[in-house]
Parts: C-alpha cells; structure tokens; sequence
C-alpha cells in the first residue's frame, strides 16, 4: 500500500495519472516481492542456536540447507561465499517450484470459487475498492472517508508500532506503549477457568475486516474460536483429556496455543477443516463437474486451460518435488507417502480457497502441522527430511487474492501472472542484496532487529520440539478421520437446515485465535455504532472505504516507523 500510494500520487503530481489497472499490478507485485531470503540468515540462527544443540540436532543438519559452522559464515554475516551456493541453489529450486504450484491451483480455485460458486471475497473487495477509490475519478465523500479513517490509522499505528520502533533503534531498550500483539487475560482465568485463552488483539486489520465481513461470518468465527481455545481447553484441563499434559499456572497464551495445538487439538482442528473443504464439494460436486454456466454459474472476462495452466505445471512441480526427496533423504520412506504428497496439497487448496473466498480467513497456519504429523506417522527418524524443501507447505490464498482483485479492478490475470514470473529473479536477486545489507550493520537477532529477537527463537523451539521431541500418539490417524467426518455432517446438517452461520465460518474460527476473534467482535460493535450515528444502509455503503482506510493508515505507520529505525540504526552502527 505505500508503495502503491507513492506511484499514484507522483504520478498525479507530474501528470500522468495511474490508471487501476497499472495501480493493481504495482499493489500484487510489489506485496509479492516479500524478501524471503531472510529465510537463509535464519537458517544460520537455527544452527548455532543452543535449542538445537541441545536436542541434538546440530550435528545432523545437512550442509545443502545451511553452511557447516566451520565455514565462519554466522561470524563474518555474509550470503556472497561459496559455502551457500548450494543452498542458495535449492532455495531457488524451492521459489520457482512453489510459485508454479500455486499459481496452478490458484487458477483451479478461480475456475471453482469465483466463476462456479461466486463466493464474495469480502477482503478482495475492500483492497479493490480502495484502489480504485486512490485512481479513478475521485468522489470528495469518498475520498474525505479514507483520508479520515486514514489518519485514524495512522495515529494508532504509529504509537502501536512506528514509536516502539524508533525507540528500541535509537536507546536500544523496547518501549512500548501498548502490547504487541495482544493483550494476555488468560492468567486472571486460571482459578475460574484454567486452559482458557483469552485476550485482545491490538492490531487494527482484525476491526477493518469486521467492518465489511457478513455478520453470519463474523459470529461463525468467534463460536469456533471460543469453542476451540476457551471452552475447549477449560475442559480439556478440567477433565485432562489429552495425548500429553500440556497446561501450567501462570502460562503465556503463545505458549498455551502452541502446547493444546499439539498435544491435543492438531488432530481435530486439521479434520474439522478438511471437512470443511470437502464438505461443498461433495454436495455440489455435479455443479462443479459441469460447465461454470450450471447453476447461475458465470464466465469470467479471461479463460485459462486448465490442462496447461493447472495440470502441466502441477505435474512438474510434483516432479520435481519427488525428485528432491530421492536425492536429499534417500532413506525416507517415498513409496509410502506418495499418496499423502499428492492429494494433501489439492485438499488444503479447496479448505484454503474457501475458506478465503468466504470468510476472508485462510488456514496456512495448520497446513505445516499437517506436514509434520504425518512425517511423525512415517517413524523416520533422521532429521535430513525436515529440511527437504517441499512447495506445497501453505495454501493457495496469496494467489487466489490476487486474481480475485484482478477481476474486481478489470486487470488482466494473465498479464499479472506474466508480470510476476518476470519480476521473480529481479526480486531474488535484490532480496539478496538487501539482506546481505541488513545482516552486514547488525547481526540477526540483535537489539537492532527486535522482531527477530523475539520470534525466531520460538520458532526454533517449536521446530526442535517437532523434529526430536516426538511423543508416542500425538498423531491420531482416528481423531483426524472421526473429525473430517463430523465435519462434512455439521456442514450437510447447517446447510440443509439453511443455517444463517456456515459451518466453514466456524472451522475458520478454529484457527483464529481469542484474541483476533475478540477484536473482531469489537469491530462488530463499532459497526453497529455507526449504523445508528449515520444510518446503516449509508454505513455499509462505505465500510469498504473505512476499512481500507484503516488498513492504509496503519501501513503507512509501520513504514515511516521501520525506515526511520534503519536510518537511526544505521548512523549509530557505521565506524564514522
């Protein structure tokens, strides 16, 4: 968005205004040009951090994923050495190969959720609306309306992130105002309800999207939420109904959703998801082996093939994938799982589509769970396959957005999709070289970079946890199934009663957690506010514009904030 923001108004200023469509490929392009390299200074964390050391797990990662500590690369902090050649190789192997997968299943999913089924892609339409808002011929209503809400943005982000920002670069110390990112009541719960989670988040994207989410959505979120994390794991604490005992007093609620996720819920929220998915598609699934014109069902302005656009570069990318398993973990059992790689991919597709298409909510966040439970069920034990890159470890909903706002803008997918194959190696290329900068002024983690102080050692926690701290029956084959079925009857039962709440609301809840679900239930309430300071139907007629304005100020925010801190940070790390 500040991007996209600089190039319309220059372009206004010397008089060449942006049209939305060139607006909506610098919006997709440049919010695709997200620096994974970063992955590559983490993978040097991770192996010279002593959780691993300490699972043992040092010794057995192999020189293909990350440089030998021997190489001195984590001392002298450079990505331009010999020893990340083959790294650096696979790691575009991996960039290429995933794109070309979900690109293909992106383009499956428009052909079901945007030309078959019609679904709203309620987020969609509010990026879509603010682009066009920002270039067409401007309304002074409308316009006064994203500004204002802009600026209410703005002033909450920059207190919520831009002056923590600045802070922590200039003194060195964290001085945050109010809590990133969320707010923690579990710990007042423990006595009345010990396990619940319970909290408020404090970014503003949960309130903008509860401006212009259906409010059936809106309550199917928090009931599979609440139900989930608060009444569920009361009771799973209550009654100790776990694979492993998971809770303690006093406990932080990252802490609480990453234990009760796989001690005793992954099994169930992958199948109630899955279920989910599956549900539509088998109840509609004449529809959707007919032409998108049965069932009201409509042509898009562009048509692709589905046999070269989804079934050639699917099949390669799978190719490719097995292959890399052959030769970087010989010894994995592929034979066995072969079925598993295949068709997990195209039902996380269809969860994530839908999920996405209806709720605005996606389910990347179990789809690694998934991946790791089932490298679990193998009972291999060497870690060389946790590091074997794989293309198929998150949803399709990046992609899927993107064409939907395509359509909305009247902005050729194809040309975006060619635009974005042209615009990969370039921005490869620099993401290489801005890393290799930041790494150069400071290490990573550092008091300069706090965000990586605080996450990645989570992350690596959690990732020994999952390659060396295996438990005997964490994966249950049976609850995953029991799930998977309960979910598509709870889908069939909802929507034969034509239940106002779908139950693909509720399974998106079980993966948002309290905090977002109590945010969004906050923004409801601010929605119902307005609608009787200034009427609903006029409310819901630029709710669109108040969310994408939110959305706009708050970026904006954490721009300025994160450039101004890499110029402070800057001066005070150079020898001069």
């Amino acid at each position: 968005w500040f991007v996209l923001i600089l190039w319309v108004e220059l372009g206004r200023v010397f008089g060449h205004p942006v049209s939305k469509q060139e607006a909506t490929m610098v919006y997709l392009l440049s919010g695709s040009a997200v620096f994974i390299q970063n992955l590559l200074v983490y993978r040097v964390f991770f192996r010279d951090s002593p959780i691993v050391r300490f699972f043992g797990i040092a010794d057995e990662i192999p020189s293909w994923w990350v440089p030998p500590a021997e190489t001195g690369i984590g001392t002298i902090r450079t990505i331009f050495h010999e020893a990340w050649v083959v790294p650096i190789m696979l790691h575009v192997i991996d960039q290429v190969f995933w794109a070309m997968a979900f690109w293909a299943m992106a383009i499956l999913g428009r052909k079901l959720f945007m030309e078959v089924e019609q679904l709203p892609f309620p987020i969609e339409q509010m990026n879509a609306r603010a682009i066009i808002t920002l270039t067409e011929a401007r309304k002074e209503e409308d316009l006064h309306i994203l500004y204002a809400s802009g600026t209410l943005g703005f002033i909450y982000g920059f207190v919520l992130y831009a002056y923590p920002f600045v802070m922590q670069a200039w003194t060195g110390k964290s001085l945050s105002i109010i809590p990133i990112p969320w707010m923690d009541f579990s710990s007042q719960l423990t006595t009345i309800a010990p396990g619940a989670i319970l909290g408020v988040a404090t970014d503003l994207m949960p309130i903008a999207a509860a401006l212009i989410l259906p409010v059936n959505v809106i309550v199917g979120i928090v009931i599979g939420s609440f139900a989930i994390y608060f009444i569920g794991n009361w009771i799973s604490v209550n009654y100790s109904i776990y694979l492993a005992p998971w809770w303690s007093p006093g406990m932080s609620m990252s802490l609480a959703i990453q234990r009760s996720t796989m001690f005793f819920w992954a099994s169930i929220i992958i199948g109630i998801g899955l279920g989910a998915g599956l549900g539509p598609v088998l109840r509609n699934l004449p529809v959707l082996l007919r032409s998108s014109e049965s069932r009201g069902g409509r042509k898009l302005p562009e048509t692709f093939s589905l046999k070269m656009w989804v079934l050639v570069p699917m099949v390669v990318s799978y190719a490719v994938s097995i292959a890399l398993y052959m030769v970087l973990a010989p010894e994995f059992p592929l034979l066995y799982t072969v079925p598993f790689l295949v068709g997990f991919p195209i039902l996380m597709a269809l969860t994530d589509g839908r999920m996405l298409g209806t709720t605005g909510v996606t389910y990347q966040a179990q789809v690694n769970n998934v991946y790791r439970l089932f490298i679990w069920s193998t009972g291999y034990s060497k870690a060389d396959i946790w590091f074997v890159p794989w293309p198929w470890l998150t949803g399709i909903g990046p992609q899927l957005s993107n064409l939907k706002v395509c359509e909305l803008t009247d902005t050729s997918a194809r040309s975006m999709i060619k635009a974005y194959w042209i615009f990969l190696p370039v921005a490869m290329i620099f993401g290489l070289i801005f890393v290799q900068i930041f790494w150069s002024m400071a290490p990573v983690p550092s008091a300069r970079y706090p965000g990586a102080s605080m996450i990645w050692p989570i992350n690596v926690t959690y990732e020994s946890l999952w390659m060396k701290g295996r438990q005997l029956g964490l994966f249950r084959f049976d609850w995953l199934l029991i799930s998977i079925a309960i979910g598509i009857g709870l889908h069939l039962v909802l929507d034969f009663a034509r239940s106002p709440i779908s139950f693909i609301a509720i399974a998106a809840g079980t993966v948002t957690y309290p905090p977002y679900a109590v945010t969004y239930l906050i923004g409801f309430i601010i929605r119902v506010v307005f609608w009787r300071i200034v009427g609903k139907d006029f409310f819901e007629s630029k709710s669109q514009l108040v969310a994408a304005g939110i959305m706009l100020g708050e970026v904006i925010a954490v721009a300025a904030g994160v450039a101004i801190a890499l110029v402070v940070t800057s001066v005070w790390v150079l020898p001069f």
